[in-house]
């Protein structure tokens, strides 16, 4: 009999399924139906999504339609004790305006029976929030992130 991945294995994976074919639907899968993801900060995607179809219409619906491109994932780490895990990554994309969106994410993950049952997002919601409203380039938002490592 086999025994199933541990949860460090499963994040991993998944994660690493992400960073290498940019397939987000791997994520979707692994959301459990009753999956609460909180967004923190301040933005136009901020607050409290509770099962699938409030993450699809809330969040995810909302950023891709001001992407011109899929994210692309960077993992920088992932660190999994028991049932929680947290993934330090960078995302980037282009916004239907030309301008580059790259991002920097921690998300807090809780997990049961090898679903994610609770994300709590954390980003720079200024550089989100100019992104979502289609803010033009030259805006302080975009110099900033021309300025990380």
């Amino acid at each position: 009999m086999n025994n199933p991945p541990s949860n460090k294995d499963f994040i991993s994976d998944l994660f690493r399924r992400i960073e290498a074919d940019g397939d987000w639907n791997t994520l979707f899968e692994a959301l459990s139906d009753d999956i609460v993801w909180t967004v923190t900060g301040t933005s136009p995607v901020t607050g409290v999504f509770k099962g699938k179809q409030a993450c699809v219409e809330g969040l995810i619906l909302p950023v891709q339609k001001t992407m011109a491109e899929p994210f692309r994932c960077q993992i920088q780490r992932i660190l999994v004790e028991g049932d929680a895990a947290v993934v330090l990554w960078k995302g980037s994309s282009t916004t239907k305006t030309g301008l580059p969106y790259r991002q920097e994410y921690c998300w807090i993950l809780e997990l049961k029976d090898r679903k994610i049952v609770s994300v709590r997002a954390f980003f720079d919601t200024l550089l989100a929030t100019m992104a979502l409203l289609s803010c033009k380039e030259g805006h302080p938002a975009y110099a900033a992130q021309d300025a990380r490592p």
